[in-house]
């Protein structure tokens, strides 16, 4: 029993153009691939006058363990996603527009990758080839854990006398045995 599972996987993006004065197009992920395709990188795979398709590359989409609470909610809701991380590269002139960094199962896993701002995370529905191995992977290592409230603990501890001043309820005690009031102060 591995804790993990590799899956192979090409991601699918489209540039679209926008008629806005601030950004010419967005990148929107199309699809998720159970497969690699045979292709190399940023291959052109269809052109529109609105949108260009690529397929952005292959990757791995691996499942930990640890991590089957994510995928089980993730296969629970009504259309389980898988989510891609995608960054625009600045030096656009000198490799891909942008760059593949993550296929995950998991929301928390795409979040924790994605919380600089300059990521662009897409949703996509898993494919029926990929939902398979996930509920599989899911049924295997997922464990329920129960929910237990913590229990709270009386903290009767003496406070320490710091920095040479005696703590305030052994002051107040000693104040009140001797019959003054505490909120009292001494001198004139």
């Amino acid at each position: 029993m591995s804790n993990s599972e590799l899956i192979n996987v090409s991601v699918i993006v489209a540039r679209e153009r926008l008629d806005s004065p601030w950004s010419d197009h967005v990148w929107r992920v199309v699809e998720v691939v159970a497969e690699p395709l045979a292709l190399p990188a940023w291959t052109s795979l269809r052109q529109s006058p609105d949108a260009e398709i690529f397929h952005a590359g292959a990757t791995t989409l691996v499942l930990h363990r640890k991590d089957t609470s994510a995928y089980a909610e993730n296969l629970a809701g009504e259309k389980p996603v898988l989510y891609v991380v995608l960054r625009e590269n600045p030096a656009a002139g000198e490799g891909p527009p942008i760059e593949l960094l993550l296929v995950a199962a998991s929301a928390f896993e795409a979040q924790a990758n994605a919380e600089s701002g300059t990521e662009i995370v897409g949703r996509v529905l898993i494919p029926p080839a990929i939902l398979a191995r996930i509920e599989s992977f899911v049924a295997e290592h997922h464990v329920a854990e129960r929910f237990a409230k913590r229990q709270r603990t009386a903290h009767h501890r003496a406070e320490q006398h710091q920095f040479g001043q005696e703590p305030i309820e052994a002051l107040r005690r000693r104040m009140i045995g001797a019959g003054r009031d505490p909120g009292e102060r001494d001198g004139g």
